[in-house]
């Protein structure tokens, strides 16, 4: 009994190791090749639109500034009030130039009695001259004295002038029809000559200055056309380049262009954020992918080229590029892609460097010039 039960486990032990060895090896099989969204690329032509920041600001912007130092005692206006030729904005403690000036006329009403004096004398030495009772010397220096007065005169009156013209520049007043933009002074503070006091938008008409890179300011002519977007009113306008900067601005790598806008529309304002949309020829085709099929990691941008097998099946490459900006059809890139590629452009993240997919539909390539495309 105990031979034959030790037979039946000896036989039964191989069956069981070939069922368990069955189930290991199909665990071993691959998984499906994932399948990818792609794409062929090719060259835009040489034309892309561009879009760059801004700010609006009025055409016609006054900086006005009181050109004698002094307290100033009163501000006449607020920021948002508008205002007329003339209409009094701000103005300085008079005082100091009211003294200034009635000692001017004190200083004239001085030099005019001595004038008169002199004249006065020169006029008795010439008579007593003309009959011999005064010498040649006493009439010379008669003349001269008067001569002296005379121009004592002028420079009392000049003195006065001048006097008189500061106690106007301590009143400061509006260029023109405008609307207070902002203050730049409190009252009661002490100014100095030249120093801002307020901001004045006069006329009606917007300008918006944008910052260009310098990898486009070559570009940009004066007269080109753009759209300029106002997102605080949801409002497109288009505009065209009346300055064109030659040298950069504060932030050191972009230059100044300002831009008029053909029309105002309703609720906009100096100081509101402006987008900038300009058509720029870039000299040779231009390739535009989706944004989303370039990805970035600590080596730098890149995207997956697809090198097609059968079959609808393929390899993905990884492939190193430069980018240049986000236009309509996608993000320019600019160096490490040819037109007539084919890329992945879904799942960018979860492939990897020469992973095999399927490619659902995939047509193969045409064949095309080196010259449709950029160079690697």
């Amino acid at each position: 009994m105990k031979p034959t039960l030790l037979m039946l486990s000896l036989l039964t032990t191989p069956l069981l190791l070939t069922a368990c060895g069955s189930d290991t090896s199909a665990e071993k099989e691959e998984a499906p090749l994932r399948p990818v969204r792609f794409e062929q690329v090719s060259a835009t032509g040489g034309n892309a639109l561009h879009y760059f920041s801004g700010t609006t600001q009025a055409a016609s912007e006054s900086v006005l500034s009181f050109k004698v130092a002094g307290l100033l005692n009163h501000l006449a206006v607020n920021v948002g009030d508008q205002v007329k030729a003339g209409q009094l904005l701000a103005s300085l403690d008079e005082q100091d130039f009211s003294l200034k000036r009635q000692q001017a006329e004190a200083g004239l009403q001085r030099a005019q009695a001595e004038e008169r004096n002199a004249k006065a004398r020169y006029e008795r030495t010439r008579q007593l001259y003309e009959v011999s009772n005064a010498s040649l010397n006493d009439l010379d220096a008669a003349r001269a004295a008067a001569d002296a007065n005379r121009a004592s005169v002028s420079s009392a009156e000049k003195q006065l002038s001048l006097a008189q013209r500061q106690l106007e520049y301590s009143k400061l007043t509006a260029p023109g029809h405008c609307r207070i933009a902002a203050i730049h002074v409190e009252q009661n503070e002490n100014l100095k000559p030249g120093g801002q006091v307020m901001t004045l938008a006069c006329g009606e008409q917007l300008e918006v200055t944008a910052a260009i890179p310098e990898a486009y300011i070559a570009r940009i002519r004066q007269g080109d056309s753009a759209q300029i977007k106002l997102p605080a009113i949801q409002q497109t306008i288009n505009a065209s380049v009346v300055e064109v900067g030659i040298a950069t601005g504060k932030q050191g790598t972009s230059y100044p262009v300002t831009l008029l806008l053909n029309q105002r529309p309703e609720g906009a304002r100096a100081g509101m954020s402006a987008e900038v949309g300009m058509t720029l020829n870039s000299g040779s085709g231009n390739i535009a992918v989706p944004a989303y099929a370039v990805g970035e990691d600590e080596n730098g941008r890149y995207l997956f080229v697809i090198q097609a097998g059968g079959n609808e099946l393929g390899q993905v490459v990884r492939r190193k590029v430069s980018v240049g900006s986000l236009g309509e059809q996608g993000l320019i890139i600019s160096h490490g892609l040819n037109a007539g590629e084919w890329i992945v452009t879904a799942g960018v993240s979860r492939i990897r460097d020469g992973q095999q997919v399927r490619l659902p539909g995939f047509a193969q390539p045409k064949p095309q010039s080196a010259e449709e495309g950029l160079d690697k």
